[in-house]
């Protein structure tokens, strides 16, 4: 069936002249398939945590094709994470124009924040796409080369820590408690995703006084 990246997919982990490598993985078709699915595009991924590399397949797509849609603001829990999160929202809410009474100046402050952190996280999204390609792409390398293996664990490490916040995403939306350690970005979490979509929104402010504050 054919495949793009590296020609290997397994290796022993073992340095110097013990290290060997491999090609044992791989996706197999009858022509009944191949007449039924014409469009797909197979690629081997680099080594992250197991001594085989992942295979990836998908169909009527290309490589670097993107569906993009436009989505409803929430904060995000992997967010805490980073200091600068707490940086742009002190210094938005101080930014905000103040309008009359308390709730005029709570919604200009939230509505400040929310422009604020919705242009950081696109570049945060994109810093974190970059860095994942980049350290993908140095373990594929490093593989290939048959480098120590301390330095590929290292590139492993931080491919680890970034796909941590991806889980605190996809966990926080899911909005299931008991699920504590589940596959990382399957396709039961993005289901329970979208199901809570409606449910997030908020419409409408409680203030001291009994008052609501609609939008």
């Amino acid at each position: 069936m054919g495949f793009n990246g590296s020609i290997f997919t397994w290796s022993n982990k073992r340095e110097g002249r013990e290290f060997t490598k491999e090609r044992l993985d791989r996706f197999l078709g009858n022509d009944s398939w191949s007449l039924l699915f014409e469009d797909y595009f197979i690629k081997v991924l680099p080594v992250i945590s197991s001594d085989h590399a992942p295979l990836f397949i998908s169909f009527g797509m290309k490589e670097g094709q993107d569906f993009l849609k436009k989505k409803v603001f929430r904060y995000e829990n992997y967010w805490s994470k980073q200091q600068e999160c707490r940086n742009i929202v002190t210094m938005a809410w101080r930014g905000a124009l103040v309008e009359n009474g308390k709730m005029g100046k709570i919604r200009e402050s939230l509505s400040h924040c929310k422009h604020q952190l919705r242009e950081w996280t696109k570049n945060l999204r994109g810093s974190f796409k970059k860095q994942l390609d980049l350290k993908r792409n140095l373990i594929q390398e490093e593989f290939n080369t048959g480098a120590l293996n301390e330095d590929i664990k290292v590139l492993q490490q931080e491919v680890e820590r970034i796909l941590e916040l991806e889980d605190l995403k996809w966990k926080q939306r899911a909005k299931q408690k008991w699920l504590k350690d589940g596959n990382r970005n399957s396709s039961f979490f993005h289901k329970c995703a979208t199901q809570r979509k409606q449910s997030n929104a908020i419409k409408k402010l409680f203030d001291e006084i009994g008052i609501w504050a609609r939008k």
